[in-house]
């Protein structure tokens, strides 16, 4: 990473679990920016999601566009009580999807907006997906939840590594 990027945080489960927090972050940066490389082992939907300070209120909206090569698509929410990311049953169990996603002047007294990237090698086919989400809320960003949509819990293997960005 830039000499710019910090590590505050990693965690791998060694067993699947709910959700991965990272809580009581440093207001020493001026924005976050947090690498997930999730596997399937569990059947059901795997749609990697977020929360913001623990808030699940239907503050929060996307846009997303996807394609594998073939197929292009696009789609758009309001009113969700979480950040939409990724669909994590693109993955595999043995090739993760890897997000990398990005929160913006996570300190700052505006809306926060939020920018994911993933790419997955799935039983589909290989895919990427880019969604920009904003959470309706000009707080700061003290916490961050990584979850699953559905009913699964996020598999074992998965690994998230929250990162500060210092001013350059």
């Amino acid at each position: 990473m830039p000499v710019t990027y910090e590590p505050i945080a990693t965690t791998t489960l060694g067993a699947a679990a709910a959700n991965i927090t990272f809580s009581s972050i440093s207001s020493a940066y001026t924005d976050l920016k947090i690498i997930v490389a999730n596997y399937k082992t569990a059947s059901g939907t795997q749609d990697i999601c977020l929360r913001l300070n623990g808030d699940s209120s239907t503050v929060y909206s996307f846009t997303a566009m996807r394609g594998d090569g073939t197929l292009a698509t696009s789609n758009r929410g309001t009113a969700y009580p979480r950040a939409m990311l990724a669909p994590g049953s693109w993955s595999s169990t043995t090739v993760p999807a890897t997000s990398i996603i990005d929160i913006f002047n996570y300190l700052g007294s505006t809306n926060k907006t939020i920018l994911c990237k993933t790419a997955a090698e799935g039983t589909e086919a290989n895919q990427i997906h880019v969604s920009v989400n904003l959470w309706r809320n000009t707080s700061a960003i003290n916490s961050v939840a990584i979850f699953n949509s559905g009913s699964v819990n996020i598999s074992a293997g998965t690994t998230a590594t929250l990162y500060g960005i210092k001013k350059a």
